[in-house]
């Protein structure tokens, strides 16, 4: 795990900027550091692309889903409810080895490998809205 990566991924200020949560996933950001709180920031604020990736990207994908779905029910996110919705959880057998690869990429630097990886979990896990943006 990356510290600093992952202070920065539950960092509120990050907004929707889904380029930046990319790398830093890419990085060896921990989606569970401080709480799961990049999920709760992002599900507040109704930051979908960041979401997903948040989600897909944490090591109990139904854990992050339901840490989002309480948040976005407390901030009035029909939206993000809406996504959650649409996630596909009978998937997580493939998500779990796709992030075991992952993971793997990201400890050995592969970032480009590690990103399309992320890419393929969304639409594994969204496959309604698979496009990060």
């Amino acid at each position: 795990m990356n510290a600093q990566a992952s202070e920065a991924l539950a960092d509120p200020a990050l907004g929707n900027d889904v380029v930046k949560a990319r790398a830093l996933l890419c990085d060896g950001a921990d989606v569970a550091y401080d709480f799961n709180a990049a999920v709760q920031n992002a599900a507040k604020g109704g930051h979908l692309g960041v979401l997903k990736l948040a989600i897909v990207a944490d090591e109990i994908v139904l854990g992050a889903r339901d840490d989002a779905y309480r948040c976005a029910i407390r901030a009035n996110r029909d939206d993000v409810v809406e996504l959650l919705g649409e996630m596909n959880v009978s998937a997580e057998a493939a998500q779990r080895q796709l992030r075991s690869s992952f993971v793997d990429a990201v400890n050995g630097a592969r970032k480009e490998e590690a990103s399309a990886l992320l890419d393929q979990m969304v639409a594994l896990v969204f496959p309604r809205s698979p496009k990060v943006e």
